[in-house]
């Protein structure tokens, strides 16, 4: 006999694998076929209309710009303010903006419902719409501890960064451009590129710093549920899919049929690949939370 909490999640698993989709398959049957599952031709166009792609191949050289959080903090009103700078060589503009929590996380909502098969809210692909962080009231109780504060900042960083990375079709779309449009309490001035002559020229040496860290190996705390009972254990940032897979069921000492996490807004979305687990792990990193059937 098979166990009713096995069959259960069993039946949660596919239910939430065919939520999106137009097509169904086995979970149990995933393991072992998983690169068979994730080789299925793609849909040609996206859910716009246009040409799919997976990589930012389609973003106008002269529209690129780029954008780091310098700061964040807690303000009056219980709200939560952000500081980020961004440079547009193409316009020869260097700006300022001061955008509240509340702002990210309107703008990533709309995204989300604008862009499903970019949000991985459909089968077949991975999702590329980096994750904004928690609420910072989710995640800090004591705003003060600056190295809490520090590691929020460098997630917020990550989610901006990211977004500057997004194909055209989202870096063009409404809630985008008006997150970074310039408002009124926000600065523009004009960018120097002469390196040697002016002390606000476009520095990309962050930019090279990022590409190193690819080669660092850092151990990192996962939480995971099963039974509505959590877990702690750490992994590193460079595990594999099938690693994870397996260090699971090593840890939790059963067959597993389903690993997902919650994306912001609640939805129950499958971890398929290496994709879905290193775009989790890059832009999640301090806040690792799966959900294991």
């Amino acid at each position: 006999l098979v166990p009713k909490i096995f069959c259960d999640a069993l039946d949660k698993s596919l239910k939430r694998k065919t939520q999106y989709a137009d097509y169904t398959y086995n979970s149990l049957n995933r393991g072992k076929n998983r690169a068979e599952y994730n080789n299925k031709q793609r849909d040609e166009f996206d859910s716009l209309g246009n040409k799919y792609t997976l990589d930012s191949r389609d973003v106008p050289r002269e529209e690129v710009f780029n954008a780091k959080v310098i700061s964040c903090g807690p303000v009056e009103n219980d709200r939560f303010l952000i500081t980020i700078e961004v440079v547009n060589p193409s316009k020869n503009k260097k700006s300022i903006i001061k955008r509240l929590y509340d702002d990210f996380f309107a703008m990533q909502s709309i995204l989300l419902k604008l862009f499903p098969k970019e949000a991985g809210r459909v089968e077949r692909y991975e999702r590329i719409i980096p994750f904004v962080p928690p609420a910072p009231n989710k995640v800090m109780t004591d705003f003060n501890n600056k190295n809490h504060m520090e590691k929020y900042r460098q997630e917020l960083d990550s989610y901006i960064r990211g977004m500057t990375k997004m194909p055209y079709r989202i870096q063009k779309s409404f809630p985008v451009r008006r997150f970074f449009i310039i408002r009124n309490t926000d600065m523009e001035t004009e960018l120097s590129l002469d390196r040697s002559n002016s002390s606000d020229s476009y520095d990309d040496g962050e930019d090279f710093l990022d590409l190193l860290s690819d080669y660092e190996e850092n151990i990192l705390p996962l939480k995971i549920v099963f039974d509505r009972r959590p877990y702690r254990m750490e992994i590193s940032d460079k595990i594999s899919f099938d690693r994870l897979w397996r260090k699971i069921e090593n840890f939790l000492d059963l067959r597993i049929v389903d690993v997902y996490f919650k994306d912001e807004e609640g939805y129950e979305i499958p971890l398929l690949n290496d994709i879905d687990l290193t775009n989790f792990i890059k832009t999640r990193r301090y806040h690792l939370l799966l959900y294991v059937e």
